[in-house]
């Protein structure tokens, strides 16, 4: 994505449309054509109507919040060329690492913020041609992979630590306790990053279910106090 197409400021005499320009660092205005050329094509088959800047969430709760995000340069897409959200898809450490680290502008090391358990040793028949070792040892003893899912439970730590919420003597979910990310889940929910409205008691939270990354989108968003958090806040 460039731009949206529009007549906002001194442009609204005219018909919509993108004014497009490319400048050299020191600020001449060059010849843009070779620079499209030489840029790589989207040969993936686009919608003719969609809104916002991702075609694959119009239909989604997310679709308002990752335009916003998108619009403040602090989202990465998925996809070969980034112009797709996958909000339904579940979340891994690299899709963790690549938003927040366009969300805080900095480079983000989930693997810190995880507790690891060990994995199984791998099994002789997956040491087959064209198996990566990564594949192989299950990312190893103790280790980090960056392509292992992400749990809410793990979700709420890195958020917690890369966000610097303050703990609280708040409880606010049934099914997280002596879960080692119990504090952070209460603290990011003091905070009004997780939504909680119910008259009938705390709800579960799902400490151990695979995050999706419209959960981490819509998490970051509030934890930048750009969205509000949609919730009643009743406890009973």
């Amino acid at each position: 994505m460039i731009g949206w197409v529009g007549d906002s400021g001194n442009a609204e005499p005219t018909p919509p449309h993108l004014h497009f320009e490319l400048h050299t660092p020191w600020g001449e205005a060059i010849d843009p054509l070779g620079s499209l050329r030489g840029a790589a094509w989207v040969d993936q088959t686009v919608p003719i109507h969609f809104e916002g800047a991702f075609w694959d969430d119009d239909d989604n709760q997310i679709a308002a919040t990752a335009d916003l995000l998108a619009s403040l340069g602090l989202i990465t897409g998925c996809g070969s060329y980034g112009l797709e959200i996958c909000p339904d898809a579940q979340l891994t450490g690299a899709d963790v690492e690549a938003l927040l680290e366009a969300a805080l502008g900095g480079e983000v090391s989930v693997g810190a913020y995880l507790q690891l358990e060990p994995r199984p040793a791998p099994k002789q028949e997956t040491f087959l041609p064209g198996v990566s070792l990564e594949e192989a040892l299950g990312c190893g003893v103790w280790q980090y992979c960056p392509q292992q899912l992400i749990t809410r439970g793990e979700m709420a730590a890195i958020l917690a630590s890369a966000f610097e919420f303050e703990s609280t003597d708040a409880d606010y979910f049934v099914d997280d306790e002596e879960h080692y990310a119990q504090g952070a889940i209460n603290a990011l929910t003091a905070g009004e990053v997780f939504d909680i409205c119910t008259s009938m008691g705390p709800l579960p939270f799902e400490p151990d279910r695979p995050a999706t990354r419209a959960e981490l989108i819509d998490a970051i968003a509030k934890a930048l106090d750009l969205t509000p958090v949609i919730s009643c806040r009743i406890m009973v």
